[in-house]
């Protein structure tokens, strides 16, 4: 039988391939079987994948949320840690009054001072007031009785509306002036109280305080000896220790000597203890630290030189005077201060 060119190729190509492949493979329908159950696993090799990835988004997501608590704790462990810096530091104070050469030292100033010529250094003393004529005419009358003649008083009436108007009108003394303002707060009307005193040295008094009778004659006359100090304060009494978390209902004394870097920590001082020379460029008062402006003058006043702790009285601190700032004022407050106080000293170093 004739073949022609195109069917001898045709042979020829079969052998060929016969040849190559062996006989016996699979079939069309074994392939496409073999293709299916590699499909399959395929399928099954990429759910087990998905199954596995959505396991480990659920851990990490259990992870995320435990370290969030973590966190929230820690923060709450700060929190609380701050809330008790300042109470140590106290105490810690308190124990330090309680040493007997401490009480010693300020006897042993107030009979020296006692003996001493007058200095005629004039002291203004600042004191803000507002709604309160009855603890006002004590304060008042406790600045009268000092023992250092050479004093002037700016009582600063911030928005009164009862009659401590005309609790200011009675009082017949020369060294005494009045302003007004308008509830601008106790650290601004101090402010307003430093544009117009005329003495060479500061002190401060709160309405409900009483000022100790030989406090400024000790503050005239450490200004007067101790150039090298533009910022001093004195010891306080406080009216009944439980107010400060000591034990016992007595009064206390409160007093320790100068240390910057604890005074950064948390404050040791108190505006009623505070005197500083006239004119300084940091002797003012900010708003922005409610309830702890002292604290927050006092670490600028230092920045550059040390504060004398001068053992002398200064202040009948009355923890039973209503409205006090001790009481008014939050611990998240006085904690958020302190967090503006210690980046303001990262940044400047004041």
């Amino acid at each position: 039988m004739y073949q022609g060119p195109e069917t001898g190729r045709r042979a020829r190509l079969a052998r060929r391939v016969r040849r190559r492949l062996p006989f016996g493979g699979p079939t069309r329908s074994e392939l496409a079987a073999q293709i299916a159950e590699t499909r399959a696993a395929i399928d099954a090799a990429k759910a087990n994948n998905q199954r596995g990835l959505h396991e480990a988004w659920e851990k990490l997501a259990e992870f995320s949320a435990a370290h969030a608590q973590l966190e929230r704790s820690v923060a709450e462990a700060y929190q609380s840690l701050g809330a008790h810096v300042e109470q140590v530091a106290r105490i810690a104070a308190h124990i330090e009054a309680d040493q007997p050469a401490t009480a010693e030292r300020i006897l042993a100033l107030q009979h020296w001072l006692s003996e001493q010529p007058p200095t005629d250094l004039l002291v203004s003393v600042v004191l803000p007031t507002r709604d309160r004529p009855a603890l006002l005419r004590e304060a008042i009358a406790s600045v009268q009785a000092q023992t250092h003649a050479h004093w002037e008083l700016i009582v600063v009436d911030d928005g009164s509306a009862d009659d401590t108007a005309a609790t200011l009108a009675a009082i017949d003394d020369d060294r005494i002036r009045c302003l007004r303002t308008e509830g601008i707060g106790a650290a601004m009307a101090r402010n307003a109280a430093l544009e117009v005193v005329r003495g060479e040295a500061i002190a401060y008094l709160d309405d409900d305080n009483l000022m100790l009778p030989s406090w400024l004659a000790a503050v005239a006359w450490a200004f007067s000896q101790f150039d090298h100090h533009d910022m001093l304060y004195g010891a306080r009494i406080v009216e009944d220790e439980t107010a400060f978390g000591y034990a016992g209902e007595l009064p206390g004394l409160v007093f320790c000597s100068f240390d910057r870097e604890r005074l950064i920590k948390s404050n040791f001082v108190d505006t009623n203890v505070i005197a500083h020379r006239a004119g300084l460029p940091e002797g003012h008062w900010d708003p922005d630290f409610e309830g702890t402006e002292d604290w927050e003058l006092a670490i600028r006043l230092t920045a550059d030189k040390p504060a004398l702790a001068l053992p002398a009285l200064a202040v009948l601190y009355r923890t039973h005077a209503p409205d006090r700032i001790l009481r008014t004022v939050s611990s998240a407050d006085r904690r958020a201060d302190r967090v503006k106080v210690h980046a303001r000293l990262q940044r400047t170093g004041r």
